[in-house]
């Protein structure tokens, strides 16, 4: 019985996948390995050839151009629930965007005042607003005995709307200075895409690309290059002709293999190893850590739940067939930041905070985490 469960949920054995690499990089780095660790992140690999060559880090390889395939699929994701899903009109989309929007908020507000006015830590605010959409939607189909199909439409929608957020924020807040040359030549790849996609051009060899030169562009403008992915998923057409499979299902099948497989556990690979080993008391407990330990853990939970008990307090929208203590365990679920926490630390804060940053978005995980376990696992049921 349970391992047909497993065999019928990729998305819990994805997660699996994920928090497996996640501990293989710690135990690597803090037994012996951390030299081989960093040595082989910072070596730097050419592709193409020159002068059109690229060269740049295997780790920013994996961040800039392998986590555009991730944000591929977030894109579509988008793109799939604002045309068709729990994001498709005003009153649908209502309860979960402003549960994210609540959940946005009090992270950061709550970092801001732990971490205070230094300068040297106040450009990381955004840290732990993020979720980790695979975690979350893997640990929700874990309980997913314990929590209303409703309930879980409700955190995919929320966690879509949380990602659409902290796209935003890397493309206004993290940009470098800006190559408008390179920027004008992506947008007009994305609006030659969004003609071909309103004609009913369905060739995807078109679509891709239009997609790699895009990123390229946005890649050489300045701009974090995962904008360029999000853009390619919401640009794909989501319908098909002629009995045909849509080319944002194509892409999406294609995709989803390899990012579970591959991307996403090679990117918790290569940016979650911390060698303790290293790390001072002062680095265990410094202001950094905790500012967004804290942020995930509670300002999280307390931004998502807040934003529910007041919506339907106000009698505006509610979460059918719930008790109040699931959806507390689902806004714990939301202070899983994982992924997207340690992809924006990265751009947001020096390599000399990188650490701080790691530590500090693995106990805030683990710790929503397991609060979400304990709570959707109780017996208690408060109705809403």
């Amino acid at each position: 019985m349970t391992s047909q469960r497993f065999k019928r949920s990729p998305e819990i054995l994805g997660g699996a996948a994920l928090l497996l690499a996640a501990v293989a990089a710690l135990l690597f780095v803090n037994l012996g390995g951390a030299e081989a660790y960093h040595t082989a992140l910072v070596h730097i690999v050419t592709v193409g050839i020159s002068p059109l060559a690229l060269e740049k880090s295997v780790h920013h390889w994996i961040n800039d151009g392998l986590m555009v395939l991730f944000f591929v699929l977030v894109g579509i994701e988008i793109h799939r629930e604002i045309s068709t899903g729990s994001l498709r009109t005003p009153k649908q989309a209502l309860l979960p965007v402003l549960a994210a929007i609540g959940g946005f908020v009090a992270p950061a507000v709550l970092y801001g005042l732990i971490a205070g006015a230094d300068p040297a830590l106040i450009r990381g605010w955004s840290i732990p607003v993020a979720t980790d959409i695979a975690f979350a939607i893997a640990l929700i189909t874990v309980l997913k005995d314990r929590v209303p199909a409703s309930l879980r439409v409700f955190l995919l929608a929320l966690a879509v709307a949380d990602d659409l957020l902290a796209i935003l924020v890397i493309a206004i807040f993290y940009t470098a200075d800006v190559v408008w040359m390179n920027l004008f030549l992506a947008g007009a790849a994305a609006l030659m895409l969004l003609a071909k996609r309103r004609l009913g051009i369905q060739q995807l060899w078109i679509y891709i690309l239009a997609g790699l030169f895009m990123w390229l562009c946005v890649l050489k403008s300045g701009v974090h290059a995962t904008v360029a992915g999000v853009l390619i998923g919401l640009l794909l057409p989501l319908e098909g002709v002629g009995g045909k499979s849509a080319p944002a299902d194509t892409v999406e099948h294609a995709l989803q293999p390899w990012v579970r497989w591959l991307v996403l556990p090679l990117f918790a690979f290569a940016n979650v190893g911390v060698d303790f080993t290293g790390l001072s008391r002062e680095s265990l407990f410094s202001t950094l850590t905790w500012s967004i330990a804290l942020g995930l853990f509670l300002g999280k939970q307390a931004g998502v739940f807040g934003a529910v008990w007041a919506l339907d307090k106000a009698g505006i929208a509610r979460p059918a067939g719930s008790s109040w203590l699931q959806v507390y365990g689902v806004a714990c679920i939301c202070g899983i930041g994982f992924t997207m926490s340690l992809f924006i630390g990265a751009l947001a804060l020096p390599e000399d905070l990188q650490p701080q940053v790691r530590l500090g978005v693995i106990a805030g995980s683990v710790l929503s985490a397991i609060m979400a376990i304990i709570v959707l696992r109780g017996k208690r049921n408060i109705t809403l």
